[in-house]
């Protein structure tokens, strides 16, 4: 499906992506994608160039063209390739659209590329926009994280230095 995970800078977005990313099976193709103010050729290549592909292709339809085969190809014979988009909010509209015909991809047992959509701000009134239907309708998960307080920062310590063998954590 599509996920969306937002939270403030330094909540742990990019490590919880990348705990995810490592938890997956080696065959599994993975792009994760910075949006900053991308336009959708630059969007698609960086995808394809993560899938393993070395193309000089022009066209945004074809880069979408390439994609599509990948996405489809994969999902048919083991797992769905996953794409993450990091700062989608800076993406350019043109770029956004080009996630959207991405989101549009379907095989008979569903979708046929994992997207998570991540955002320092709220993503809500771009996934509300009408324009926007394909993600909205894909959207499985909306993860809204915070950094930790005070007291969970130092519980999560406390329990990081025992499990890298600290005898007493309370003293580091």
């Amino acid at each position: 499906g599509l996920a969306l995970l937002q939270g403030p800078t330094l909540s742990g977005k990019s490590t919880l992506i990348q705990c995810f990313v490592n938890s997956l099976h080696e065959d599994c193709a993975v792009a994760i994608v910075d949006g900053r103010d991308l336009e959708p050729s630059v969007l698609l290549r960086s995808v394809l160039d993560q899938f393993g592909y070395e193309i000089e292709l022009e066209s945004d339809n074809e880069l979408l063209g390439l994609i599509r085969v990948f996405a489809l190809q994969q999902a048919a014979h083991h797992e769905s390739p996953l794409l993450v988009v990091e700062n989608t909010h800076l993406l350019r509209p043109a770029a956004l659209r080009a996630v959207c015909q991405l989101a549009d991809l379907r095989i008979n047992t569903g979708s046929a590329l994992k997207i998570f959509l991540v955002s320092d701000r709220s993503l809500q009134t771009i996934i509300t926009a009408p324009a926007m239907q394909s993600i909205a309708k894909r959207m499985t998960y909306d993860f809204h994280i915070s950094p930790m307080t005070q007291p969970e920062t130092r519980d999560y310590l406390y329990h990081k230095l025992r499990a890298a063998g600290s005898v007493i954590p309370e003293y580091v």
